[in-house]
């Protein structure tokens, strides 16, 4: 099955801090709503506002991550949602490729080793 990415990267957008994400599919589709606290309707507009930085959007991720930190710390038990080495690995191979490709003008395949039995 053929799949293509589209990555869009703006770090210096005026207007605030924007990020999205969206998959579509054949089956349907998901995407990331813009976080909001205030709607403003006037004028025959509605205006969402956006956050000067990304702070306030994972201001609460952050926070569960060190809470999973330091009970790891305190007990040793590992936490049962978290991020291993292999997706750091997968993380790192998607960045790398998206930097070739940005540079290079062309869509660049993602290719990685063959995951390991431990990480099944």
């Amino acid at each position: 099955m053929a799949r293509i990415v589209t990555i869009e990267v703006n770090n210096n957008a005026a207007y605030g801090y924007d990020v999205r994400a969206e998959l579509v599919g054949e089956a349907g589709g998901i995407a990331t709503n813009h976080l909001s606290h205030t709607r403003t309707d006037a004028g025959g507009a509605a205006c969402l506002r956006y956050d000067a930085d990304w702070r306030p959007r994972y201001a609460e991720a952050y926070r569960r991550q060190m809470r999973a930190f330091l009970r790891f710390a305190a007990t040793g038990a590992f936490p049962e949602a978290a991020a291993s080495a292999w997706d750091g690995y997968a993380a790192a191979a998607a960045a790398e490729v998206g930097v070739r490709a940005l540079a290079e003008g062309r869509r660049v395949p993602v290719e990685m080793i063959a995951r390991p039995e431990l990480y099944t």
